[in-house]
């Protein structure tokens, strides 16, 4: 009897090891990179929501204008600092430059922990014509890396870089 509630009180403790080293591997991996399923949700609508919004910003209207359409349509998805550095200089924003191809989304490819509080997002700026509006695919591509930075538990697009278009 005695031999059965040892062997019952090892496997207890070897379970409870057990449990005790994955919840320790797993903080580990989220620690050197790897991405919460919450955060990486809320990461990618962000940047959906961001790339549908592409379109609404002119950047061939003066600059008092495209100020306000950056703020009205940018302001919830950018940082106080990138929204204020693009009403200064529109020049620097993401929008629409011409009349035809306009940016339609933004595809993600990757997602990348750098710490704590910010993400690196690689992906491309997908634009169309009204013939992909029919027809489907994309008139131009352009690559694009997005830091995102959780501000006060909310996360916020810090800087963009684009690459050349393809």
């Amino acid at each position: 009897m005695k031999a059965k509630t040892l062997l019952i009180w090892i496997i207890i403790l070897i379970i409870i090891g057990v449990i005790i080293g994955l919840y320790l591997w797993q903080k580990n991996q989220a620690e050197e990179g790897e991405i919460g399923l919450e955060d990486e949700a809320a990461i990618r609508l962000l940047i959906e929501n961001f790339g549908q919004a592409l379109q609404n910003v002119s950047l061939q209207a003066p600059q008092k204008i495209v100020a306000q359409s950056i703020e009205e349509n940018y302001q919830d998805f950018v940082t106080p600092e990138l929204l204020s550095l693009w009403q200064n200089d529109p020049s620097l924003a993401l929008g629409r430059i011409t009349s035809s191809p306009w940016p339609e989304r933004i595809e993600i490819d990757d997602i990348q922990k750098i710490d704590e509080n910010n993400y690196l997002v690689k992906g491309r700026i997908i634009e169309i014509t009204s013939v992909e509006v029919i027809e489907g695919g994309a008139a131009a591509e352009r690559e694009v890396e997005i830091i995102v930075e959780k501000v006060n538990g909310k996360r916020l697009i810090n800087n963009i870089v684009t690459g050349e278009y393809k």
